[in-house]
């Protein structure tokens, strides 16, 4: 038996006459109260918010229980399966949890439940779910060759703060030959989610993957995204291009109509072999080195004339005429007169020559310092101006033929 609390009976004696209906009153009324006991009358409301952090965890929150010291239950489920009262997922006595990183997990309902030590007080079924998260990258989900022969690669963005993408290559082929590479380091880390790998020489193949890279992130990826190669996509292959390159080189001139000049081009003026009907001759400085001897008034001072095969690759559509033994300065490119709106668009700096009769091209070029050794030499490309590998120069000294005047 509990007794009454001694204040409360005493002042209760001091108004009234006890008798034995009035003690009866006065200890049911100083007895214990409801809220005094374990059990309280307004059930848990359980689970209030779940929240989204940026780091992929999630933060559950809930309102307080009315009972002295309780602690919270937190059960956690998949999916749609069935509860486990029996074994909570967390024990706490705060009144939010935050949980580890679930971006890359499968949908998660989470549910709270209060309690004393020894005993749940209520029996709410107020659940919470995370997103489904499911995620998975599958690495280019596009590549394509663009106007200037690029290999742009795309891929679809996984929205994680932090987050870059790894594009790795590797070889195939080299120069028509097969060949065994290992994708090693890759070739860019970028948060983009585009890349430009340049051109694709003629006669190699190569193959890129993207692969996720988590290192300024503040999210953990899981092993199974970050240690696994997405599917590779490799460029066509063409066969390399096979191409003599220059010809001869002779001392030539020109008609005054027939000169092409530009300052753009190292300052030098370009001499078409054929244009209007009018061909380029050959010319041999006289033995006094008079630049003029023989020459008529419309004629213009010499210089060299390169010549060279028309490629036999029908995708040849120019030539890259390079001055210097080690083809390390581009004098100026050529391409067919005749050759497609979009070509001569796209090369629209270059010099257009057609062939002559026996399927040669010829350009002439007048400004020479005499007594200097030159170098030339000729390369074809495609239209992506992807060029052959050969590198035949052919030198010629300019005797004292006087300058372009």
């Amino acid at each position: 038996m509990r007794f009454p609390d001694p204040k409360c009976f005493f002042n209760l004696v001091s108004e009234a006459f006890i008798s034995a209906a009035i003690l009866t009153l006065i200890l049911s009324s100083c007895g214990p109260k409801k809220e005094d006991t374990e059990v309280t009358e307004t059930p848990f409301a359980g689970i209030k918010e779940l929240v989204e952090n940026p780091d992929g965890t999630y933060t559950l929150s809930w309102p307080v229980a009315a009972a002295e010291n309780p602690r919270y239950l937190i059960f956690q489920r998949f999916g749609n399966d069935p509860w486990n009262y029996s074994k909570p997922y967390f024990t706490t006595l705060a009144r939010n949890f935050t949980t580890e990183p679930m971006l890359f997990q499968k949908k998660q309902c989470f549910l709270v439940r209060a309690s004393t030590e020894t005993v749940i007080m209520d029996s709410n079924l107020k659940e919470a779910c995370t997103s489904s998260r499911d995620v998975s990258f599958s690495g280019i989900s596009n590549m394509r060759t663009n106007a200037n022969g690029h290999v742009i690669l795309t891929w679809n963005a996984l929205n994680i703060s932090g987050l870059k993408y790894a594009v790795f290559m590797r070889k195939t082929k080299l120069e028509g030959v097969d060949v065994t590479e290992d994708y090693e380091l890759p070739l860019s880390v970028l948060g983009e989610t585009n890349f430009d790998a340049g051109r694709t020489p003629r006669g190699e193949q190569r193959c890129f993957y993207v692969g996720l890279d988590a290192r300024d992130s503040i999210v953990k990826l899981p092993k199974e995204l970050t240690n696994v190669k997405t599917k590779e996509q490799c460029t066509d292959y063409a066969v390399p291009l096979v191409y003599p390159g220059l010809a001869t080189i002779d001392f030539g001139i020109c008609g005054k109509s027939d000169i092409i000049q530009s300052s753009s081009l190292l300052n030098k003026t370009y001499l078409p072999s054929s244009r209007n009907g009018v061909m380029c001759s050959n010319y041999e400085p006289s033995l006094d080195n008079d630049p003029n001897a023989g020459l008529t008034e419309r004629l213009y001072d010499p210089g060299f004339v390169l010549r060279w095969p028309k490629a036999e690759a029908s995708d040849v559509v120019g030539y890259q005429v390079f001055e210097g033994p080690s083809l390390d300065s581009e004098l100026i490119c050529v391409v067919n007169a005749t050759s497609s709106e979009e070509i001569l668009a796209k090369f629209s700096n270059c010099v257009k020559l057609n062939p002559d009769s026996l399927n040669s091209y010829a350009l002439s070029i007048a400004s020479v310092s005499p007594g200097r050794v030159y170098h030339f030499a000729v390369q074809a490309f495609d239209s992506f101006g992807n060029s052959d590998g050969n590198t035949l120069s052919i030198p010629i000294r300019a005797l004292d033929i006087g300058e372009l005047r």
